[in-house]
């Protein structure tokens, strides 16, 4: 496990070395990304900005910021039998004002998906995620993805579909979570 909660960007390098070095002692066991938080997109990039992030032009971005491309390819290379990835990260994009062009919420991923890997994505891309209801600390995501995966033997796949099942509903069709790739197995 490698945990990090509210990352600045003195650790982006120190944080991407360990999450490699732990793949890469454990061969065969699935690798797992999870993010919650801001993100937004530039040329095809999906970036997650770093809690002490000072974004006032592209540049600042990719200097103060975890890059997705970074970490798909992490876990490409990896000997993972499989890798998950959930993406709670779909929210307007507090920088726009100094960004031009930027869109609201996330494209998908122009990476090149290797077999066995999975990325789920808060909302469809261009769809704004909302956040949790009544105070909650979560997006409506993640609250649904942590409800789901208290269920003992849940495959992956009808994880998703419950997670999908319930965002509709509680967003009233607003937010529709989405997926791509493919695993092999259960």
């Amino acid at each position: 496990i490698v945990y990090r909660e509210n990352l600045r960007t003195a650790e982006l390098g120190a944080v991407q070395r360990e999450f490699r070095q732990k793949l890469d002692k454990a061969p065969g066991a699935i690798g797992l990304l999870f993010y919650a938080g801001h993100g937004f997109q530039i040329s095809g990039e999906i970036y997650f900005p770093t809690v002490d992030a000072r974004i006032e032009s592209e540049e600042d971005v990719r200097h103060q910021s975890l890059n997705l491309r970074a970490m798909l390819e992490i876990l490409a290379r990896s000997r993972s039998r499989a890798s998950l990835v959930f993406l709670d990260a779909c929210r307007d994009n507090p920088f726009k004002r100094a960004l031009l062009g930027s869109a609201t919420g996330l494209a998908r991923s122009d990476f090149p998906l290797p077999s066995g890997m999975l990325i789920a994505y808060a909302a469809k891309p261009s769809q704004v995620a909302f956040d949790g209801r009544n105070g909650s600390r979560n997006g409506q995501f993640t609250e649904a993805l942590l409800h789901h995966m208290m269920r003992p033997n849940l495959p992956v796949e009808q994880l998703l579909k419950e997670v999908i099942k319930a965002v509709r509903t509680r967003s009233q069709g607003a937010q529709e979570p989405w997926s791509e790739g493919s695993i092999e197995g259960d």
